[in-house]
C-alpha cells in the first residue's frame, strides 16, 4: 500500500518515538499529498503493511500515511488494530510537528496489537497520522479509525454561581464528556470575575463520580476520579478538585467511571484567595 511513497519515507528523517520532537518537522510535500488516504470521521479504513512500504529510519518498521482535517476546537480519537502485528501510531499537526504517539493502548492489558491517541485540535489544517509497526519485522493487515467530536460548546451547560452548591441528577442516557472516556455526565458552565483558587466536589452515594473541568477554549484543565480513595474515608469514591483559575468562563462536567452509572450527586464550589 502506498508504494509510490517508499522513497520519501525511507529518505526521512520520520521517528516515530516521543524523541521525534527534537528533530526537524516532518513535512509531507505537496506533490504528495494528493496520494495520501483522507480519513472519513466514523469510518475504518483497512490497510495492509508490506516489504514494499516504506520504512522509517526509527527501526526500520514499515509504514503508511494518511491525513485528516483537522478543525479547531474538535476533540480527535483516533485508534490503530491488527492481529498481525504490535501496533504503533504517530500524530503530525500542520506545521509537520509530533503531538501524539502510542505504541500499547492497553500496556497493563497487554494489548500490544491495538494503538491509540486523542488530540484537542488548535490548529486548523491537514494532520498526517502515520500507522506503523513497533518494530520492522511487523508486517500485516490493519485497520485504522478516526472519530471526531464536535467543537467544545459552552451553551448546553447549565449555568450555575460560584461559590455555591447544586444538586443534580445522573442518567445512563446522558452524554459523555467531550475526549472522555468515562460513562455518562452533566455539564456546569460558570463565570470568574477575578483569580481564584478554586475547589470543586463531586459526592454520590449513588456511583463513582469523576470530575472534569475545562476553559472556554475547551483545553482540559484538570480530571479527579476518586480524591481519597482509603481506608480513613472508607474507600470513598467521591471526586475533588483543586486549581488556581484567571478570570474567565469555564465548565466542569460531572461524570461517572462506570458507562451505566446514574443516581443523585451534589456539586460543591469553594473559593480561596490565592497568597502571591
Amino acid at each position: 500500500m502506498l508504494r509510490r511513497l517508499a522513497p520519501l519515507i525511507a529518505l526521512s528523517t520520520l521517528a516515530l518515538s516521543l524523541t521525534a520532537t527534537a528533530q526537524r518537522p516532518f513535512i509531507v510535500p505537496n506533490y504528495y499529498v494528493s496520494q495520501l488516504p483522507v480519513l472519513t470521521p466514523g469510518v475504518a479504513a483497512a490497510g495492509e503493511l508490506t516489504e514494499a512500504d516504506g520504512q522509517s529510519y526509527k527501526d526500520g518498521a514499515h509504514l503508511d500515511l494518511y491525513q485528516f482535517e483537522g478543525v479547531v476546537g474538535a476533540y480527535v480519537e483516533l485508534e490503530l488494530r491488527s492481529y498481525d502485528f504490535d501496533t504503533f501510531l504517530s500524530v503530525f499537526d500542520p506545521a509537520g510537528n509530533l503531538v501524539e504517539a502510542n505504541d500499547d493502548a492497553d500496556y497493563d492489558g497487554g494489548d500490544a496489537n491495538r494503538s491509540y491517541v486523542s488530540l484537542y485540535v488548535d490548529q486548523e489544517g491537514r494532520y498526517t497520522v502515520v500507522a506503523s509497526a513497533y518494530a520492522q519485522y511487523g508486517l500485516g493487515a490493519y485497520e485504522l479509525r478516526l472519530d471526531v467530536q464536535p467543537s467544545f460548546s459552552l451553551d448546553d451547560a447549565t449555568v450555575v454561581t460560584v461559590p455555591g452548591a447544586i444538586d443534580g441528577a445522573l442518567a445512563a442516557t446522558d452524554p459523555v464528556v467531550p475526549e472522555g472516556w468515562t460513562g455518562p455526565s452533566r455539564a456546569y458552565r460558570f463565570t470568574l470575575e477575578s483569580e481564584v483558587a478554586l475547589k470543586i466536589d463531586a459526592a454520590s452515594s449513588d456511583f463513582d463520580t469523576y470530575l472534569y473541568l475545562f476553559d472556554a477554549a475547551g483545553r482540559l484543565l484538570a480530571s479527579n476520579d476518586d480524591h481519597d480513595y482509603s481506608e480513613a474515608s472508607g474507600y470513598a469514591t467521591d471526586s475533588q478538585i483543586f486549581a488556581a483559575l484567571a478570570p474567565g468562563e469555564y465548565v466542569v462536567y460531572v461524570s461517572s467511571w462506570s458507562s451505566e452509572a446514574e443516581g443523585d450527586f451534589t456539586l460543591t464550589f469553594q473559593e480561596y484567595v490565592p497568597r502571591n
